[in-house]
C-alpha cells in the first residue's frame, strides 16, 4: 500500500523532471559555437533611428543630383581714377613781343588804363615785389592791391601814403631794376612731381579728409611759385605743356625772399594789408590779406605788438596805421 502511494506520488514528478531535461536540450546553445553570419558595413549594426538630419549622409553616399555649374566669381575692378581737373589752356594768349616789350618799358609816367595787361604796368608790379611791397599777384593789370603796394612803398620812405604813381616812386624802385622783370625757367621733376589735387572739395568736412590741400596742377604751383596769376602764366606760354618736366617757360623775376628782421606784424582791416615793422615800427614788408569774412568775421579793431601792447586807434603807430582801426597777430 505503501508502496503504491509512494509510486503514485513519485512517478508523475519524475516525468516533469524527464520533459523538462528534454526540453533544455533541445534549446542548449550548440558547442563549440557554429559561425556566426558575416556582417558587412552597409548594414546597420543597431536599429535605425527613427528620425534622421536630412543633411547628414553616410560616409560613400552619393549625391541624388548631378553637380551644378557654379559661375565664377567676376574678378576684382581696379579704383576709379581720381577725378581730373579740366585742362585749362591759354584764352588770350600775349603778343610774341610783349617780353621785350616789359623788360624795355620806360620807368616814367602813368601807364593808361587798360583791360588787357600792360607791359608798363607788369613791370612795376615786379619792381614793387623785388622790394617787397607785393601788388597781390602778377598780371599785368591795375588794380587796388598796386596802389596799396605803392602806399606803403611811401611809408616806407616816410613820404605820405596816398597810393599814387609819380616819378618819386619811380626813382624809388630804380634800385630794384638791375635785370629783366621777365626770365626763362625750366620745369623741373618738382615742380611736376606733386601729389596734386586737381578737383579740391568745397565742403569744410571733406577738405579735413584729405591728406594735405595740395595745388591742383603744375600750373597752380608755378603761379605761387613766381607769384603769378595763373591765366597770366598760360597767356605768356600759350603752346608750354607745364606738365612735363624740362619745358622751358617765360616767369618774372620777383628775386630773393625779404631778409630784414621783422619784430612786429599788423593787419590792417581798412587797407586788408599785412604789414610787418621793425623794432623802430619802420615798415619793411607788406603784403595783401584776406582779413575776416562774413562766416568769419575778424575781431574788434585793435592793434597788438608782440609785447602785448595794445593801441587803441590812437595813431601812436607810425606813418601807415596812423588814425587806423587794426587788428593784428603777434
Amino acid at each position: 500500500m505503501f508502496v503504491a502511494w509512494i509510486r503514485v506520488a513519485l512517478v508523475p514528478s519524475l516525468l516533469a523532471l524527464g520533459s523538462a531535461s528534454l526540453h533544455a536540450q533541445e534549446w542548449r546553445e550548440p558547442y563549440p559555437e557554429e559561425a556566426q553570419p558575416e556582417r558587412y558595413y552597409s548594414e546597420p549594426a543597431y536599429p535605425e533611428p527613427a528620425y534622421r538630419d536630412p543633411a547628414y549622409r553616410e560616409p560613400g553616399y552619393a549625391p541624388d543630383e548631378a553637380p551644378r555649374y557654379v559661375e565664377p566669381a567676376a574678378p576684382v575692378s581696379a579704383p576709379a581714377p581720381a577725378a581730373s581737373a579740366p585742362i585749362r589752356r591759354a584764352t588770350a594768349p600775349l603778343s610774341a613781343d610783349f617780353i621785350a616789350q616789359a623788360n624795355q618799358a620806360p620807368m616814367a609816367g602813368i601807364p593808361a588804363k587798360s583791360d588787357k595787361p600792360d607791359p608798363q604796368v607788369l613791370k612795376l608790379q615786379v619792381l614793387l615785389d623785388r622790394v617787397h611791397v607785393s601788388p597781390g599777384v602778377i598780371d599785368g593789370r591795375q588794380g587796388g592791391n598796386l596802389n596799396k603796394a605803392i602806399s606803403a612803398l611811401q611809408s616806407m620812405h616816410n613820404m605820405p601814403p596816398n597810393g599814387r604813381l609819380g616819378p618819386e616812386i619811380w626813382d624809388l624802385l630804380q634800385v630794384a631794376a638791375d635785370r629783366p622783370v621777365l626770365m626763362d625757367y625750366t620745369i623741373s621733376d618738382k615742380d611736376v612731381a606733386g601729389p596734386f589735387v586737381p578737383v579740391m572739395p568745397k565742403d569744410y568736412a571733406k577738405m579735413a579728409a584729405l591728406p594735405k590741400l595740395a595745388y591742383r596742377d603744375p600750373v597752380e604751383l608755378l603761379g605761387e611759385k613766381f607769384h603769378m596769376d595763373e591765366n597770366f602764366l598760360r597767356n605768356l606760354n600759350p603752346d608750354a605743356d607745364f606738365t612735363v618736366a624740362g619745358t622751358i617757360i617765360t616767369v618774372v623775376d620777383v628775386g630773393p625772399n625779404a631778409k630784414a628782421k621783422v619784430a612786429h606784424l599788423v593787419a590792417d582791416a581798412s587797407t586788408r594789408q599785412l604789414l610787418g615793422y621793425n623794432e623802430n615800427w619802420d615798415v619793411v614788408v607788406a603784403y595783401p590779406a584776406t582779413i575776416g569774412s562774413a562766416d568769419l568775421p575778424s575781431r574788434p579793431a585793435f592793434m597788438r605788438s608782440r609785447r602785448s601792447r595794445r593801441i587803441q586807434n590812437t595813431g601812436t603807430a607810425r606813418r601807415s596805421i596812423s588814425s587806423r582801426a587794426t587788428t593784428t597777430s603777434r
